[in-house]
């Protein structure tokens, strides 16, 4: 039999005289091998070349034993890691809830057949009496989806005396969305009656401006401002409490609403000389005293944080539609600005222009709008100078020669094109708060605005 020899052991015994006497051990494998179960061949004796013995101890193979260790990979968490450790109630899972977002740019959900509509990036149609909180939901982010208003939170909350702390809301909770019914007063519906989106409450041919609005006289529009709250509260929102100081000889009227608003901007272009306002909310008039011309009022309405110092005004904020009224005159002015900050104006949006009542304007005239000039001149006014290199290629050399200049002209002498139309919806001494109806193309501020006579 061959042996493989894996290991050699030497142990020196004796010497003695010209004879060593060595112990040879080797680790051994047969080729014939089959296992434990094997046994062992007997010591060979080999004749050394000196004439000693030499004593060979064939050694059998130790029994391997076997462990076997489990390695958890990287970036998987162990048994019994508990991912919601740490995180706020809202973000906490209650239970096997079975309910998933679907991934992706969709708007779908899916959930068990007994659980709270969450979300689905779509306003509610209605308010429900309840809502089970789940998974993720915040008083902010379910007064956005039932109300179109996220800093309704505070009415919710009031609605709720068991959540002691709005920012703590459990999965699981009943929360009440809409105030109980008071004694000689019918419940509300949850077909939609508690629906308090605002263009709901608009009827069809009616423009609502909800958060941007114009005001043409500050000294006119502006009776006073925001002073004080009794609560401790620097942001105030809706629910809260308010002391507003009326400026002026104007006559408070209990019930009577004011709009809360803040200066933001002035108009782009035109004659006008009134401010751009943002909507902070709405206060109506709870106690007056005349003689301190301090009135306490209640915040019906935020559509923003509300803080001291915020202006307040009988501003308008719904106008409707009216039909067409032929012009009694001609009138030429100019689009001032749009209620939201763009450059670019279309159909539908409204716009503030720089003529008013005392203009001859009325709600329901018609104005066109109207451009004269070449508009890729126009595109040309920053970055001529290169616009007119032209570059010529030879052989072995490039020439650079100037073009005449393509916008040379008298542009005031080229015809005039409609390429929109606008309708007064109020007027202003000096100003008029128009929409868009048609347009051609895009529009800007500072565009020429004309009503024809008889039109």
């Amino acid at each position: 039999m061959m042996w493989k020899h894996r290991l050699l052991t030497i142990s020196v015994i004796s010497a003695v005289g010209p004879a060593c006497w060595c112990t040879f051990a080797w680790a051994q494998e047969g080729e014939g091998d089959t296992g434990a179960g094997t046994t062992p061949p007997p010591a060979a004796t080999v004749k050394a070349p000196e004439g000693g013995n030499t004593t060979v101890v064939v050694t059998p193979p130790v029994t391997t034993t076997t462990t076997e260790t489990t390695t958890t990979p990287w970036g998987v968490p162990p048994a019994g890691y508990d991912p919601d450790k740490g995180l706020p109630s809202s973000d906490r899972e209650a239970g096997s809830s079975q309910f998933d977002l679907n991934m992706g740019n969709t708007a779908t959900v899916h959930g068990s057949g007994e659980g709270a509509f969450s979300g689905t990036g779509q306003q509610a149609m209605s308010v429900p009496a309840y809502h089970t909180v789940r998974r993720g939901d915040t008083l902010w982010d379910l007064c956005n989806h039932y109300y179109d208003n996220p800093w309704a939170w505070p009415r919710v909350w009031s609605f709720n005396p068991q959540v002691q702390n709005p920012n703590w809301i459990y999965p699981g909770d009943r929360l009440q969305l809409r105030a109980a019914p008071t004694a000689g007063t019918a419940p509300q519906s949850a077909a939609g009656e508690a629906f308090v989106m605002r263009q709901s409450m608009v009827p069809q041919g009616t423009v609502f401006l909800r958060d941007e609005g114009y005001i043409a006289d500050e000294a006119r529009d502006v009776w006073g401002e925001v002073i004080g709250s009794p609560g401790d509260t620097m942001l105030l929102a809706e629910g809260d409490q308010v002391y507003l100081q009326i400026k002026g000889n104007h006559n408070v009227q209990i019930g009577q609403e004011f709009t809360i608003f803040e200066k933001t901007r002035r108009p782009e272009a035109g004659d006008s000389k009134g401010y751009i306002v943002r909507f902070k909310g709405t206060a109506k008039v709870t106690r007056w005293n005349e003689k301190t011309h301090i009135a306490e009022a209640t915040l019906t309405e935020s559509l923003d944080v509300i803080e001291r110092g915020a202006l307040i005004g009988p501003i308008g904020r719904r106008f409707d539609v009216v039909p067409p009224v032929p012009n009694d005159r001609e009138v030429w002015g100019h689009i001032a600005a749009a209620v939201e900050p763009r450059e670019l104006i279309g159909q539908n949006q409204v716009v503030f222009i720089d003529k008013g009542s005392k203009d001859g304007l009325r709600p329901g005239n018609r104005l066109f709008v109207v451009e004269q000039g070449d508009r890729w001149r126009d595109s040309l006014r920053m970055g001529r100078a290169m616009a007119a290199n032209r570059v010529h290629f030879e052989l072995r050399k490039a020439e650079i020669t100037t073009a005449p200049d393509t916008a040379r002209g008298e542009a005031d002498k080229l015809p005039r094109e409609v390429i929109g139309e606008i309708r007064v919806l109020r007027t202003e001494p000096h100003s008029a708060l128009c929409v868009v109806t048609s347009s051609v193309r895009e529009l800007e501020p500072g565009f020429t605005v004309v009503a024809r006579r008889g039109y």
